[in-house]
């Protein structure tokens, strides 16, 4: 079945594959002997073979002669197993150049031919341009039979919404004065993801003024200017003791 659209393709494909039914016996089946079973009580494992065995012996002691001649039958995989369509695939293809989003809703008519079952909801999906996928699969309920029954499909194609995501802040600035060593700061960041800092440091003493009051110089105690970075004595820093 296919379903085609301005913007989309929707087909139901059918998958043969091999399948056996199951043959439960208590606690084993015979279409899988090979499983084990585990005692709750100590933790012990016990084939089918094992069971039947043990079986057969009580039976045996009971008097019941006839025991021992019981064939242990089980189901073989490669004598039992047969071929058929038993998958639905549910395949998806856009024909949009930009994404959309598929709703398929899958219906099954209740009668003796159903068989299959579908979700009540509908399917969605988001395709890109020119993407194919796999939105769905399902089991057929008895593989025996060559029908699914009586499927209806409906899809609905709209174009997705795509959303633009940016961040950023405000910038803020600040200023301190400070005395001391720290002297004269300022600080300032501006939008997007990065900062940005600057800032001019020099010694000030508090309540001095620049160009006004002289200090002595921090590596050879020249008096020099507030603001002065550079000392006219020994030329090096006046406020950064650099050693002799």
């Amino acid at each position: 079945m296919t379903k085609e659209t301005e913007l989309a393709t929707v087909v139901l494909e059918e998958v043969s594959c091999e399948f056996m039914y199951s043959n439960p016996n208590g606690m084993f089946n015979l279409s899988i002997p090979e499983k084990m079973w585990r005692n709750p009580s100590n933790y012990q494992q016990m084939s089918y073979q094992s069971w039947k065995i043990a079986q057969l012996k009580a039976a045996a002691q009971e008097g019941n002669g006839e025991a021992f001649d019981e064939e242990i039958l089980t189901k073989q995989w490669l004598q039992e197993k047969r071929r058929a369509p038993t998958i639905l695939k549910v395949m998806t293809k856009s024909k949009a150049a930009k994404m959309v989003r598929v709703g398929i809703k899958l219906t099954v008519a209740d009668n003796a031919s159903k068989n299959v079952n579908f979700p009540l909801t509908e399917i969605k999906e988001n395709l890109f341009s020119n993407d194919s996928k796999q939105a769905f699969v399902f089991l057929k309920i008895d593989p025996s039979k060559d029908t699914w029954g009586d499927i209806e499909c409906e899809v609905t194609v709209k174009e997705g919404k795509t959303t633009q995501i940016s961040s950023g802040y405000t910038s803020t600035s600040y200023n301190t004065n400070a005395g001391g060593y720290y002297g004269n700061t300022s600080y300032s960041s501006s939008g997007g993801m990065g900062t940005q800092t600057g800032g001019n440091v020099a010694y000030k003493p508090v309540g001095s003024s620049e160009g006004s009051t002289k200090v002595g110089c921090a590596n050879c105690d020249n008096e020099v200017y507030v603001g002065e970075e550079y000392c006219n004595s020994c030329g090096k820093s006046t406020t950064e003791w650099e050693g002799v």
